[in-house]
């Protein structure tokens, strides 16, 4: 479909292709929007329908938005869903797959007041959070939850990474809380780590501790972050802060733990454009991308999907890695990516769809699954 070379100003909503059977390098790829939708799409919601008309437009089929517990249920047994419902009915209605990124914590649940970036005090509060979210969005089409962003990194767990509270306070009770949610809707669900990336922890180091801490079993996928930046995904010797190189090192540790058959997925990756230190041009932008999504799909063992962190630049130093600017006007990389992701994988067959955790029918009407929690019995729904 034709672009334009001024402003992008796109209203296709053809839904994509399911990704079980599309065969284009776009059927496993997208945006992760970050928190857009607290922040720019409450303020503008133009800026949804344009994004989203965007994303369908390039070739992309999904994307990942913040379902952040400190937004979504900002007080106990409050829930605010109205933000993250009007992204995930536009884009479901947009034929798009949405991915729920569950992240960060309320005050009230950590104990903290300055950073939202501490865990939960109490597992029990994680778990009943994520199954009141899946109960809501498993109905509205969204069955994948990434726990946690970047739990590797201190930026994102401050108290200072740490596998073993990972694990305990965020990925089992997490998984249970959606899994409940599932079995109860009598629907598929797959839970992915947090996506990690390289910081005061390797992620090598990282993925073991989760392992080592009893994980295995509440994973359905390892999600990563695999940015390279200023380098080459591909570039030869890889250098340490290259986590698109060492992929195969975090398989090889899944398949040490007999999670070799479970896919990785790239919930986040980008090139940032610009002056910044470890910004590229907008060729190189391309270039690299393209290296990225090439490579993907050749790697021995299952992936999933591959998004691009941010659609449109935001303001920053390394939060450039749109293919769009701010303002909607395209990069020169922008035509290039939709013509790659509007093309079909050649030599290799595309990515199965991931694993689900999908539980057996019933026999009976079960009860709702019991959750200890401390929260009170009647739910609010904000609107």
């Amino acid at each position: 479909m034709a672009l334009a070379a001024g402003a992008v100003t796109l209203t296709s909503k053809t839904a994509p292709a399911a990704v079980a059977t599309a065969a284009t390098y776009g059927s496993t790829a997208g945006f992760s929007m970050g928190g857009a939708v607290f922040g720019d799409y409450a303020r503008n919601p133009a800026h949804l329908e344009r994004d989203l008309n965007a994303v369908v437009a390039g070739g992309g089929h999904w994307i990942r938005i913040n379902m952040g517990m400190a937004r979504i249920e900002p007080d106990r047994g409050r829930y605010t869903y109205a933000a993250t419902d009007a992204v995930v009915d536009a884009a479901r209605a947009h034929g798009l797959e949405v991915l729920a990124d569950v992240t960060y914590a309320p005050s009230w649940a950590m104990g903290h007041s300055t950073s939202e970036f501490y865990p939960v005090t109490h597992p029990a509060d994680w778990q009943e959070f994520s199954q009141q979210l899946a109960l809501h969005y498993i109905p509205r089409g969204v069955h994948v939850y990434e726990m946690w962003n970047e739990p590797d990194n201190v930026s994102f767990w401050v108290s200072g990474p740490d596998p073993a509270a990972y694990v305990s306070h965020v990925l089992i009770p997490g998984a249970r809380g959606v899994r409940a949610a599932a079995a109860t809707l009598h629907a598929r669900s797959t839970v992915l780590s947090g996506g990690l990336a390289p910081g005061v922890v390797a992620q090598e180091s990282f993925l073991r501790g989760i392992y080592a801490h009893g994980g295995r079993e509440y994973l359905d996928g390892v999600a990563d972050h695999p940015y390279s930046y200023p380098a080459s995904p591909t570039s030869s010797p890889c250098p340490s802060y290259n986590s698109y190189c060492q992929l195969p090192d975090l398989h090889a540790i899944m398949a040490a733990n007999g999670d070799g058959a479970k896919p990785i997925w790239g919930t986040e990756v980008g090139f940032p454009t610009g002056t910044c230190a470890k910004c590229v041009n907008e060729a190189t932008q391309l270039a690299y991308m393209r290296a990225a999504h090439v490579q993907w799909h050749k790697f021995p063992f299952p992936t999933g999907p591959l998004l691009n962190n941010f659609l449109r630049d935001v303001p920053g130093n390394d939060t450039t890695s749109g293919f769009l600017r701010e303002d909607y006007t395209p990069k020169s990389s922008w035509a290039g990516l939709a013509t790659l992701w509007h093309s079909r994988i050649t030599g290799v067959p595309p990515t199965p769809p991931p694993p689900t955790h999908t539980p057996p029918p019933p026999t009976h009407t079960p009860p709702p699954p019991a959750v200890t929690s401390m929260a009170p019995a009647a739910i609010v729904y904000a609107t």
